[in-house]
Parts: structure tokens; sequence; C-alpha cells
């Protein structure tokens, strides 16, 4: 219903299968700049196409390696790591943020405590 059609293109050779990759990338950006939508957002890694390149990276054609599987792979990869590491980063620093709220009302639990002169006070507050 919602779903997208699918095609799968065979060739009878990795060169061949290349060739049909470079000619529907080549299609899609003199389409772009003919309707002159360089602006458009795309759904796919392709216009809006998704390209998926199958095959030995090392019996792709240089043109199509931004299309292989292990590259897909590899850039989402990478994508899902800098998002992770961002959100440690944000719970680390909250959590910075926390301790020196903690800090700052220990200290000044102790200086209240050492203006009173109740030096036990001010000793069990220090040990926190």
């Amino acid at each position: 219903q919602g779903s997208k059609p699918r095609v799968l293109l065979c060739a009878p050779s990795n060169a061949g299968i290349d060739e049909l990759v470079r000619r529907m990338i080549r299609e899609v950006h003199q389409g772009e700049e003919e309707k002159e939508n360089k602006r458009r957002h795309y759904t796919g890694n392709c216009g809006d196409l998704n390209l998926v390149r199958l095959g030995r990276p090392s019996s792709i054609h240089p043109d199509a390696q931004g299309f292989s599987l292990d590259n897909i792979v590899e850039k989402q990869l990478k994508s899902y790591t800098k998002t992770v590491e961002s959100s440690k980063e944000k719970y680390i620093q909250e959590q910075l943020v926390a301790l020196d709220v903690q800090i700052a009302d220990l200290e000044r639990a102790c200086g209240m405590q050492r203006l009173m002169g109740n030096t036990h006070k001010q000793r069990e507050v220090e040990k926190r």
C-alpha cells in the first residue's frame, strides 16, 4: 500500500551492471540540471532512487562504488556511531552540570557551618 515499487536490474557481467548504474546516475544528474531542482530534497541516494550495487568491491567500477552494499552499510554505521557518540557526550555534559551543582551546594553548606563556628558539622559536609 505505501511501499515504493522495486526494480532488480541484472546483467551478464560486472561491467554490464556497472554501465547500467552509471547510466542511471547520469540520467538523474542530467534531469536535475535540466529542471534546476538542485535544492529539492531527494529521498534516495541517487535522486529519488535508492541504488544498491551488489558484488565484490574489487569488481565494482569506481563510479558505482558509492552505491555498493558495503559502502552503504559503512556510511550508515558511521552515522549511527556518530549519533551514539553525540548522545554519550550529551549525557556526560548533563552529569557534569549536575555534579557542579552538588559541589556548589556542598561548598555553600560548608561555608555556612564555618561561619556558624560548627567545625564538627563542617567536617561532615566536607567528607561528602
